[in-house]
């Protein structure tokens, strides 16, 4: 089964550091299932502040991800592309610029208990100027197991 969620409206997070859930883009598993993860993720803001991302899971949960993004302080878009893998919640800080980049997070996760897979994202150094997830973004979540 496969479930895509998409982002009806910009969401902007200005001049916060925390985590937050994205407003949309989390999907419903059950415990033990194994679910492929991809998501195509529009975001824009000030390249100095840039994105601090992760994908959570339920408590218990096993498995990794890779952002699928630049790396940081990057203004024109062009940079080394970070694959290196994290454990369900683990964040990240990734690259971005006032043009907009693409995100492209994609792993696989086991649910430990039941619950959602969700993306979160803040700001990775704080700054007034709004960073920006933008609406068309999406989360596709697959069972594989």
């Amino acid at each position: 089964m496969t479930r895509t969620v998409d982002k009806p409206s910009d969401e902007p997070v200005p001049a916060s550091t925390t985590l937050q859930d994205d407003d949309h883009l989390t999907v419903s598993v059950t415990a033990g299932g194994r679910y492929a993860i991809a998501a195509m993720l529009a975001v824009d803001g000030d390249p100095a502040a840039d994105l601090l991302l992760t994908i959570a899971a339920p408590p218990g949960s096993t498995g990794y991800w890779a952002p699928g993004a630049i790396t940081l302080g990057v203004s024109d878009g062009t940079g080394s592309i970070r694959l290196t893998r994290y454990a369900p919640g683990a964040s990240i800080g990734v690259g971005i610029t006032a043009a907009g980049l693409i995100v492209a997070p994609l792993g696989t996760i086991t649910a430990g208990v039941a619950g959602a897979i969700t993306v979160q994202w803040a700001q990775n150094a704080s700054s007034a100027t709004p960073t920006i997830l933008r609406a068309g973004s999406w989360l596709r979540v697959t069972r594989t197991a």
